[in-house]
This record gives structure tokens, C-alpha cells and sequence, in this order.
């Protein structure tokens, strides 16, 4: 859900790529085995197998072919240890969650050399003075895109049909401390990708509970319910 945002840009940057998704490291290492492949965006943490674990299984099996994929990771996480881990497991690139558009560009353009990259045309566009930031910084996401009003349209139509069900996908595993653990990175993640700031930080207080007590995460997920409500009427307002 998280690559939401980055799939759009990287198709509209470069028309015609073909992408593979992997949900975990094991995928990953998968799919490597069917394709050629130029580049890989890595999440961080995945499930089944992280992406620093891929990553280090990776450069083991590029080990004497002459080989080297290069791979940039993505995280929510900013901080200097886990770029450190990242780079030390074997990739070449860090780029902290949420990527905009000229961060993502000049990636591509780094590793990717001999591709036809599109420069993304910059749109004029004007934000309502009386916008609620802490619901929806439109601003920040807006930078995020270069002002494509299109692509704003489409990641606002692909998050609205997305997060009702990872919402509910959430409140149903309340006790599951897995689950609400992968589940409220997802949200989070997602939610800072778009400018949800205040869902953002509910998203990553209930990552924070996982192990807590189930009135409090009851409690959160209320709220959550709620902000989502809220942010889902302005989005409709945009419309």
C-alpha cells in the first residue's frame, strides 16, 4: 500500500516500465530468479524476511557473477543507525519516507542511466488558504508531486478506495499483536506518503500499543475511525 504513491510517479517518470511487486524479502529474492532486473526499490520492513535481510541474501548470490543490482531502501525511519544498517547490508541509496517526486527523479536518473526519463511537467495549482493542515497537508504533498494536478487525482481516488479496508483489516485484529503491528506501519507509512499528519501519528501510537491493553487500542481505533471520516470529507470536497 505504501508504494502506492512511488508506482504512479515512477510511471509517469518513466512510461512503459514494467514493475514487479514483492510483499516480502522472500518474494524479492523469487522473483529475482525469473527476471532481469535494474533497480529495486526495498522496503524496509517486511514481513517474512526484512529488507535489509534480502538485501545481504542478495549480494551472496551477485558474489563473483560480476553482478550488482542496485537497490535503494525505503523507510518511514529517518535516523542515522538505520541508514548505517542499510547501507552496510549491501544498498546503495537511502530514501526516507515520504519520497517526493524530485528525490525519486534523481535516484532513477542515478542508476538507471541509458533510460528515457520524462521530466514531469509543473502544474500551477492553488490551495485553499483555509485548508486544514493537520488533517491533510495538501500543500506538502502537492511539492511532493511536482503540482501534477492528474496525479493528485488519481492518488487521492487510490488511497480513498484503499483505506476503509485497512482500516477494518486493523480493528479486526486488535488482539493480534502482529497484526497491528504490521497493520498500523501500514497506515502510517501510507498516511505520511499522503499528508494525513494527524492519522499519521495515530497510526504510529497504535504501532507503539501493540502489546497494550485492548480498551486502549479500542479507544484508538475509534479515533482513527473518526479521523479518517474527516479527512475522506475534505477529499470529497476536492473532488
Amino acid at each position: 500500500m505504501n508504494m502506492e504513491l512511488i508506482l504512479i510517479l515512477i510511471h509517469r517518470l518513466i512510461p512503459g516500465a514494467r514493475i514487479l511487486e514483492a510483499s516480502n524479502g522472500r518474494e524479492v529474492l523469487d522473483l529475482l530468479k525469473q527476471h532481469r532486473v535494474h533497480l529495486i526499490l526495498m522496503d524496509v520492513q517486511m514481513p517474512v524476511m526484512s529488507g535489509i535481510e534480502a538485501t545481504m541474501a542478495i549480494r551472496d548470490l551477485e558474489s563473483g557473477s560480476g553482478v550488482h543490482i542496485p537497490i535503494v531502501a525505503l523507510t518511514a525511519g529517518a535516523h542515522k543507525e538505520e541508514r548505517d544498517a542499510c547501507l552496510s547490508s549491501g544498498m546503495d541509496e537511502f530514501l526516507p519516507k515520504p519520497v517526493s517526486s524530485r528525490e525519486l527523479l534523481e535516484v532513477l536518473m542515478k542508476f538507471l542511466e541509458g533510460f528515457e526519463l520524462v521530466d514531469e511537467e509543473v502544474l500551477e495549482f492553488l490551495i485553499r488558504s483555509n485548508e486544514d493542515t493537520t488533517h491533510f497537508n495538501v500543500k506538502d504533498l502537492m511539492e511532493r508531486i511536482s503540482y501534477n494536478e492528474e496525479l493528485m487525482e488519481k492518488v487521492i481516488h487510490s488511497v480513498s478506495f484503499q483505506m476503509s479496508g485497512i482500516l477494518d483489516q486493523l480493528a479486526s485484529g486488535l488482539e493480534d499483536e502482529g497484526v497491528v503491528k504490521e497493520v498500523s506501519h501500514t497506515i502510517k507509512g501510507l498516511s505520511l506518503n499522503m499528508g494525513f499528519e494527524r492519522l499519521a501519528a495515530m497510526a504510529r501510537e497504535m504501532e507503539n500499543k501493540a502489546r497494550g491493553e485492548l480498551k486502549v487500542k479500542q479507544l484508538l481505533m475509534e479515533s482513527m475511525y473518526a479521523e479518517w471520516l474527516t479527512i475522506r470529507d475534505i477529499l470529497s470536497e476536492m473532488e
